[in-house]
């Protein structure tokens, strides 16, 4: 064997031994340092100082205010997401065109604003793009479900929705419920499965409101009246994270650069 093959099979083999590139400590990795802790421990230390910066971003950044944007437009369109009932008759291969009829004007009666939002001013088109356009600059929306009519419906159901900065991150901790626990705001059960909401009961950015009598802090609202709006991207993730996240950064300075 000759010097040339021997030193080439020893690099091989040395490299073989040395695992994954990726967990090496070479001068060229030593700022590169990561964390072991869960997804709700990590978030619990960012989520709200990278919730101001990414909504900045879709206020004042033309490149953050674009990606909501298309968000928005690839996701609910211009008509929002439709409904196209198809009941079938009791042969079950035929349409009941009569019912299927009923139900779609019933649907698009109850999409107005002043039936299906709680306060008169979203069409449930209003209410999906709302909801859409908070993934990239908030990370998550929660939709409260009030099982009551209003305006002019007979539908006893309205949504609310509430701003992410509404559900308290803060309160974590051991529920008064045996066996369950609150983290960032929400209590699970012992399986994950959530249970109860602590919702603030005014959005703590409202100056217009600091100055009110608040009495009590917190509302506890029970998880089968929310949708919990949001894209997990780890096990056990209690809390969404804003989809600008990686790149607010990088937005930012490339345009402190551009000015």
């Amino acid at each position: 064997m000759g010097l040339r093959t021997w030193l080439i099979k020893t690099l091989i083999a040395s490299k073989r031994s040395q695992g994954y590139e990726a967990g090496r400590m070479t001068r060229l990795t030593a700022d590169f340092l990561g964390s072991t802790g869960s997804a709700d421990a990590i978030i619990r230390g960012s989520i709200a100082a990278v919730r101001k910066r990414t909504r900045d971003l879709c206020r004042n950044n033309p490149y953050g205010a674009q990606a909501r944007r298309t968000t928005v437009v690839n996701v609910v369109g211009p008509n929002g997401i439709q409904l196209r009932s198809r009941i079938f008759k009791a042969d079950g291969d035929t349409l009941d065109e009569r019912r299927n009829r009923i139900v779609d004007a019933e649907w698009r009666k109850w999409m107005r604003s002043d039936s299906c939002h709680v306060g008169g001013t979203l069409s449930f088109n209003g209410i999906e793009t709302m909801a859409v356009g908070s993934l990239p600059d908030a990370g998550e929306i929660i939709i409260r479900m009030v099982r009551r009519p209003f305006g002019r419906s007979r539908i006893p159901l309205a949504l609310e929705l509430i701003e992410a900065d509404q559900l308290d991150e803060g309160y974590t901790g051991i529920s008064d419920r045996p066996g369950y626990r609150w983290r960032l705001g929400v209590e699970s059960d012992q399986w994950g499965r959530p249970t109860r909401y602590a919702l603030l009961r005014r959005h703590p950015g409202d100056a217009e409101l600091r100055t009110e009598a608040t009495g009590e802090r917190h509302e506890f609202v029970d998880a089968r009246d929310i949708v919990h709006f949001f894209i997990p991207e780890r096990v056990g993730q209690s809390r969404g994270m804003p989809g600008l996240t990686p790149v607010a950064i990088t937005a930012h300075a490339l345009g402190e650069y551009e000015k």
